[in-house]
């Protein structure tokens, strides 16, 4: 998508005028990556006002995800990854029940399946027992 000239000369005079790149992204409704190739070496600061990051970690603990809050928020996804939000997501699943996948595969059912059985992705299973078939390669392999 094309812009007018005028569009990218308010950008940077917005940026002259101290405005981060955020706020010009969200008050000329342009994308926050086209906005910081426009006014490279005019903007003063980069930097994302404290509400926006407050927001955005509020957001995180309610268990939206990097992509959802970027939408929402009008920013880049990699900024957010260069935040440390919480993910509530990621401590859902609790210690008995990695213990019981780790039981279920060493007893030699297969991991797709112990997935299935569980209600849980089969990613979740093959990165809680990883180190299971490392240890057993690596006692065959000593002996």
């Amino acid at each position: 998508m094309e812009h007018s000239k005028e569009l990218v000369e308010k950008a940077k005079q917005m940026a002259k005028d101290g405005k981060s790149i955020p706020q010009i992204s969200n008050e000329l409704s342009v994308l926050y990556n086209t906005v910081r190739v426009w006014v490279r070496g005019y903007c003063k600061t980069n930097r994302h006002p404290k509400e926006v990051f407050d927001n955005a970690f509020k957001m995180a603990q309610y268990g939206a995800s990097k992509i959802e809050i970027a939408k929402q928020l009008n920013l880049s996804a990699s900024t957010l990854y260069k935040w440390k939000l919480p993910n509530p997501k990621k401590d859902k699943y609790s210690l008995e029940l990695k213990q019981k996948v780790r039981e279920m595969v060493l007893n030699g059912t297969f991991k797709i399946l112990t997935g299935y059985k569980l209600g849980i992705s089969a990613k979740s299973v093959y990165n809680w027992t990883a180190d299971i078939f490392r240890e057993i390669r690596y006692h065959i392999l000593k002996s």
